[in-house]
Protein backbone atom coordinates (compact mmCIF):
# COMPACT_ATOMS: atom_id res chain seq x y z
CA UNK A 1 0.00 0.00 0.00
CA UNK A 2 1.17 3.56 -1.21
CA UNK A 3 -0.26 6.74 -0.31
CA UNK A 4 -0.20 7.80 -4.26
CA UNK A 5 0.90 6.07 -7.83
CA UNK A 6 3.47 8.91 -8.24
CA UNK A 7 4.66 8.43 -4.84
CA UNK A 8 5.46 4.69 -5.25
CA UNK A 9 6.83 5.29 -8.76
CA UNK A 10 9.24 8.38 -7.54
CA UNK A 11 10.71 5.96 -4.62
CA UNK A 12 11.17 3.06 -6.23
CA UNK A 13 13.65 4.34 -8.95
CA UNK A 14 15.08 7.01 -6.88
CA UNK A 15 18.75 6.15 -6.58
CA UNK A 16 18.87 6.98 -3.16
CA UNK A 17 15.75 4.66 -2.43
CA UNK A 18 17.97 1.98 -4.68
CA UNK A 19 21.06 2.19 -2.59
CA UNK A 20 19.24 2.06 0.96
CA UNK A 21 17.68 -1.32 -0.62
CA UNK A 22 20.93 -2.78 -1.39
CA UNK A 23 22.14 -1.75 1.92
CA UNK A 24 19.34 -3.54 3.73
CA UNK A 25 19.11 -6.69 1.17
CA UNK A 26 22.75 -7.25 2.43
CA UNK A 27 22.17 -6.81 5.97
CA UNK A 28 19.27 -9.07 5.56
CA UNK A 29 21.16 -11.86 3.93
CA UNK A 30 23.42 -11.60 6.62
CA UNK A 31 20.92 -12.25 9.00
CA UNK A 32 19.03 -15.47 7.34
CA UNK A 33 19.89 -18.30 5.28
CA UNK A 34 16.59 -18.45 3.54
CA UNK A 35 14.64 -16.29 1.33
CA UNK A 36 11.48 -16.23 3.52
CA UNK A 37 13.27 -15.75 6.69
CA UNK A 38 15.46 -12.81 4.97
CA UNK A 39 12.44 -11.45 4.04
CA UNK A 40 10.73 -11.79 7.33
CA UNK A 41 14.11 -9.81 9.07
CA UNK A 42 13.86 -6.95 6.52
CA UNK A 43 10.50 -6.23 7.54
CA UNK A 44 10.87 -7.09 11.35
CA UNK A 45 13.50 -4.15 11.08
CA UNK A 46 12.05 -1.66 9.11
CA UNK A 47 8.27 -2.02 10.84
CA UNK A 48 9.27 -3.25 14.29
CA UNK A 49 6.49 -6.06 13.65
CA UNK A 50 6.49 -9.80 12.82
CA UNK A 51 5.62 -10.29 9.05
CA UNK A 52 1.88 -11.33 8.08
CA UNK A 53 1.63 -14.59 5.89
CA UNK A 54 -0.01 -12.39 3.31
CA UNK A 55 2.78 -9.80 3.09
CA UNK A 56 5.26 -12.58 3.14
CA UNK A 57 3.89 -14.69 0.52
CA UNK A 58 3.40 -11.34 -2.23
CA UNK A 59 6.88 -10.23 -0.93
CA UNK A 60 8.20 -13.99 -1.84
CA UNK A 61 6.74 -13.72 -5.17
CA UNK A 62 8.39 -10.58 -5.76
CA UNK A 63 11.49 -12.06 -5.03
CA UNK A 64 10.85 -14.90 -7.09
CA UNK A 65 9.97 -13.25 -10.41
CA UNK A 66 13.02 -10.92 -9.92
CA UNK A 67 15.00 -14.24 -9.36
CA UNK A 68 13.84 -15.49 -12.38
CA UNK A 69 14.02 -12.41 -14.52
CA UNK A 70 18.00 -11.97 -13.21
CA UNK A 71 18.93 -15.39 -13.86
CA UNK A 72 17.79 -14.98 -17.39
CA UNK A 73 19.63 -11.94 -17.21
CA UNK A 74 22.58 -11.47 -15.31
CA UNK A 75 24.01 -8.30 -16.69
CA UNK A 76 20.26 -6.77 -15.42
CA UNK A 77 21.34 -8.00 -12.00
CA UNK A 78 25.15 -6.45 -12.62
CA UNK A 79 23.28 -2.91 -13.52
CA UNK A 80 21.35 -3.05 -10.63
CA UNK A 81 23.88 -3.73 -7.88
CA UNK A 82 26.20 -0.92 -8.23
CA UNK A 83 27.41 -1.56 -4.73
CA UNK A 84 29.31 -3.68 -3.16
CA UNK A 85 31.42 -7.23 -4.47
CA UNK A 86 27.98 -9.73 -4.36
CA UNK A 87 26.82 -9.27 -7.97
CA UNK A 88 24.48 -12.44 -8.17
CA UNK A 89 20.60 -13.02 -9.45
CA UNK A 90 19.39 -13.89 -5.59
CA UNK A 91 21.39 -10.74 -4.39
CA UNK A 92 19.45 -8.64 -7.04
CA UNK A 93 16.31 -10.25 -6.49
CA UNK A 94 16.94 -9.65 -2.93
CA UNK A 95 17.54 -5.89 -3.15
CA UNK A 96 14.11 -6.05 -5.55
CA UNK A 97 12.19 -6.91 -2.61
CA UNK A 98 14.47 -4.39 -0.09
CA UNK A 99 12.92 -1.86 -2.26
CA UNK A 100 9.05 -3.07 -2.05
CA UNK A 101 9.69 -3.58 1.87
CA UNK A 102 10.94 0.56 2.06
CA UNK A 103 8.32 1.60 -0.49
CA UNK A 104 5.44 0.17 1.93
CA UNK A 105 3.13 2.92 3.32
CA UNK A 106 3.90 1.60 7.01
CA UNK A 107 7.39 2.53 6.49
CA UNK A 108 7.26 5.93 4.60
CA UNK A 109 4.78 7.31 6.92
CA UNK A 110 4.49 7.32 10.22
CA UNK A 111 1.11 7.88 12.21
Amino acid sequence: VTNTPLQALVTLNDPVYLEAAQQLAATMHSRATTPARQLAEGYRRLTLRPIPDQHLSTLLKVYQNALTTYRRHPAQADSLLRYGPAKTPERAALLVAANVLLNMDSVLTKE
